[in-house]
């Protein structure tokens, strides 16, 4: 088995090699000519030693229907990134709002209203879909159990509800 050999350039033919690159000769050119294993040595030579940096050219070629479809999709792109942007602000202003809050009333809102979300959303998947637009509401029965429930939890018939204060009031007194 034949080893092949490692070659060492000196500094003074590195430097060579990029002053003929910067002159105009391509780095596949100059590898071919100097023995050089690749154009990526010449690279980091130049990368190393040069002045200008590797040059690099990028032709694309389209058609006119491309170039309007890259421009569309250039716009398209700048305005999601704003909406992020705008979203992502929103989102920072109304956590710092909740945390406020959160702070003054000395409650943790955050857990409460994942609580409240979830409550709402297992709620509105067991019920059938309503028409747009069509709000019924139906106020919650009160049976005396209930009423008296909520007076001796200390909330009061205040926590009861509006509508509901009366009969709260009734069911408490024993009157009809």
């Amino acid at each position: 088995m034949k080893k092949e050999p490692i070659k060492r350039y000196s500094q003074a033919f590195k430097q060579q090699v990029v002053r003929e690159y910067e002159a105009g000769a391509s780095a596949t050119s100059l590898a071919q000519q100097y023995g050089i294993g690749t154009h990526t040595t010449i690279k980091k030579w130049v990368k190393q030693y040069g002045r200008f940096g590797f040059r690099t050219e990028k032709v694309v070629i389209q058609t006119v229907e491309d170039q309007v479809e890259v421009k569309e999709m250039k716009a398209r792109i700048a305005a999601l990134e704003s909406a992020l942007a705008k979203t992502v602000l929103e989102n920072r202003m109304l956590e710092a709002t909740l945390t406020v809050a959160s702070t003054a009333l000395k409650l943790d809102l955050k857990k409460i209203s994942a609580t409240h979300y979830s409550a709402r959303q297992a709620r509105e998947a067991s019920e059938p879909q309503r028409r747009p637009g069509l709000v019924r509401h139906q106020p919650p029965s009160l049976s005396p159990s209930r009423a008296t429930g909520a007076m001796a939890c200390g909330r009061g018939p205040a926590h009861l509800g509006n509508g509901t204060r009366a009969a709260a009031e009734t069911s408490q007194n024993g009157s009809a």
